[in-house]
């Protein structure tokens, strides 16, 4: 929802005498600072509202994996990456209201005793001291068109005394989901079945309903002396989302029949971290990190016809436990150091179970204890050689053992350098050059090494052989910034993969399945063009357009038909435009956003899908009510949303003949969100 809310604001400043601050503020050493009187017009209700005006900056809250290094966003706290994982970056700066921010800092290619955790551009939220108790109320619904209503609701609290600050939040949704594109909460639509001759053999229509219920907890303390900080993080989250979906089908012949898909899935969550950093003297920092996680899934589901029954079941427990020790200062003639050290711990229990026709069927690696042992070391230099330039060199060194008990056996053991590269160049204040080169590790998804039961395809097999993704990364980025609040980026960067994980075929005694696993080598390219663009000049005050295109592309040879072919789930090319309105008169600002391009490709053992969705409009208006009240209306699906899944079915595998093809077109509703927020 933090981000919905962000989407309906992430407009970029309107012209204004304020805008004249950016380009004061700036500096070829590639710091842009913001001031609040820069996003004064627009009434933003917390810190995220402030990050997502930013001209040229793209909000990332970081990756969902183990570790900590990882997992890193693109946004620091004073200076800080937060050390909780449960809670993520834009729920923790929804929690920052605009009161609370001295300024904001836009920081390309490194600052003094700014840690970039290795990305070349990052944002640093700094906070005002002060005290007192301070907080916000949001309440609100989430409904479709014809469908029922859904209560949000959300209370935060901040306590400042002296050196400590306590700060909770508490959340409820209990709503109609809609999660992202492939899927929508509620829809309608048909579905069309052929031959392998093109032949119809079924059709009819079909609905789809998915409800989200989320629950979450969080707290956390903050002491601050001269030369120590020390934080505490305690988080809970459970979240529900039942699912059915319902196709009454006809064949040629008249014979009317149903088909029933439904699953019933819940997530519980719970972490503590704490961190303690100290300063040495002499600009030297020393941090220590301790995190732990778990989290419980369970998945029922089932899918019947008229024929035939299938039951799926399964069951993760998952833990993972983080110490993470590092040092950072300035080593010798300017140039800055970061070193540290990071363990990990981390397990995985799954049982999975597949029933068909009333008869249990054997599912490789049905029952497995996954756990691994991971080690990281890390050192960074970096350095201005001059007013305009940057540069900074790293390596890490990471090594780690992954076992599997059960069903299956198995202990690797696998070590990797990742060397990495970063130069900026400014020729001035208003453009820079950012070079990257980096060779990255993935991380293996544990619960890739378990099987799992597919209520169409049948069974789906673990794989005790999975290595991780690696890679080489070549990026080049461009930036322009123009008319105080303009901006233009142009980024490429081409990957060379080894052992890319995508699906392959496993041979067991008990049959050949289709599992994750690992395609020798690969190549993947991503062109990215953002563009923000003020058109007061153009006799538009308060108006302004952001425009992103993504172009990816990717290939791999098949193992199943030996043909090249894209990698699997990777979106291919993507348009995403918004127009923002601000009207300081009536304090509000009206957003409209259109989405285009959407198209997803997956490929099974006996089957190729595709998922689309051509266009998504979403229309928002923000209403700052007095200084302590805000309303928010956000309508998404202004032009019905529209899916399409196209489903060809092979034998024996795809290598081999046609026999079904499946085509699925959903149509979902409006879904009109409205939010009231008090802040005090």
């Amino acid at each position: 929802m933090a981000a919905s809310w962000a989407g309906a604001a992430a407009a970029q400043r309107p012209e204004s005498p304020s805008a004249t601050l950016v380009e004061a503020t700036a500096s070829a050493a590639g710091v842009i600072s913001f001031s609040p009187e820069n996003f004064t017009q627009f009434q933003p209700a917390n810190a995220l509202d402030m990050i997502n005006r930013i001209p040229g900056f793209a909000f990332s809250a970081g990756e969902q994996v183990r570790g900590f290094q990882g997992a890193v966003g693109n946004v620091l706290i004073d200076g800080q990456r937060p050390s909780s994982k449960s809670v993520t970056l834009d729920s923790l700066l929804a929690r920052i209201p605009t009161a609370a921010v001295e300024r904001i800092d836009l920081i390309r290619g490194g600052a003094p005793g700014i840690d970039m955790q290795g990305l070349p551009v990052v944002v640093n939220v700094v906070r005002k001291p002060g005290g007192g108790l301070t907080g916000a109320l949001d309440f609100g619904v989430k409904g479709y068109v014809d469908y029922s209503v859904g209560p949000l609701g959300k209370l935060q609290l901040t306590r400042k005394s002296g050196s400590l600050t306590l700060d909770g939040t508490v959340t409820v949704e209990l709503v109609q989901a809609d999660s992202d594109s492939k899927q929508s909460g509620v829809a309608s639509g048909s579905l069309s079945r052929r031959d392998g001759t093109g032949r119809y053999t079924a059709f009819g229509p079909t609905a789809l309903d998915i409800d989200a219920h989320l629950y979450q907890l969080a707290a956390s303390a903050e002491y601050r002396r001269a030369k120590d900080l020390f934080h505490l993080n305690l988080g809970a989250e459970r979240m529900g989302q039942p699912r059915s979906e319902i196709s009454n089908l006809r064949t040629l012949a008249g014979v009317a029949f149903r088909e029933a898909l439904l699953q019933d899935s819940r997530d519980d969550k719970a972490e503590a971290s704490a961190d303690y950093e100290r300063q040495l003297g002499s600009g030297v920092t020393v941090q220590m990190v301790a995190l732990h996680t778990y989290k419980l899934n369970d998945l029922l589901s089932s899918f019947t016809t008229p024929t035939s029954s299938t039951v799926s079941t399964r069951r993760g427990v998952s833990g993972e436990s983080i110490a993470r020790t590092s040092i950072q200062g300035l080593a010798w003639r300017g140039v800055s150091f970061a070193a540290g050290v990071e363990g990990a711990y981390n397990t995985l229990d799954s049982t999975s179970g597949l029933i068909v026709g009333g008869v249990p069927q054997a599912l490789p690696s049905a029952n497995v204890r996954v756990a691994e042992k991971r080690g990281e070391s890390f050192i960074t230099l970096s350095n201005k050689p001059s007013k305009r330039t940057s540069l900074e060199l790293g390596i890490r060194v990471e090594t780690s053992t992954i076992s599997q008990t059960g069903d299956a056996n198995r202990s690797r053991r696998f070590t990797f350098a990742k060397p990495r590269v970063i130069a900026t160049w400014a020729p001035d204040s208003s453009s820079q050059l950012r070079l990257r080169v980096e060779r990255v590790v993935g991380q293996l998804n544990f619960e890739d090494f378990a099987a799992s039961g597919d209520l169409t395809l049948g069974a789906a097999a673990g794989n005790a052989n999975l290595q991780p993704e690696r890679a080489w990364v070549f990026e080049g980025a461009l930036e322009r910034r123009f008319w105080g609040q303009g901006a233009v980026v142009l980024n490429y960067t081409h990957r060379e993969i080894q052992q890319v994980n995508d699906r392959v075929v496993i041979v067991t005694p008990a049959g050949v399945f289709d599992a994750p696993g690992n395609i020798a080598a690969g190549t993947r390219d991503d062109i990215k063009f953002t563009l923000a663009v003020p058109l007061a000049k153009f006799g538009l005050p308060h108006t302004q357009i952001r425009h992103t295109t993504t172009v990816r592309g990717s290939g791999v040879v098949d193992p199943v038909t030996g043909e090249h072919r894209k990698i699997g789930g990777l979106q291919a090319t993507l348009f995403d435009t918004m127009f923002i309105q601000d009207v300081p008169k009536w304090r509000s600002n009206f957003s409209l956003g259109a989405r285009f391009g959407y198209d997803l490709g997956s490929y099974r053992l006996v089957e190729q899908r595709h998922d689309r969705r051509p266009y998504a409009v979403d229309l928002a208006w923000n209403w700052t009510i007095r200084r302590d009240w805000l309303l928010r209306v956000q309508v998404d699906n202004l032009l019905p949303k529209v899916i399409y899944r196209y489903r060809n079915t092979y034998t024996p595998t795809r290598a081999g003949a046609l026999v079904q093809q499946e085509d699925r077109r959903l149509q979902g509703s409006q879904i009109y969100t409205a939010r009231l927020r008090k802040t005090f």
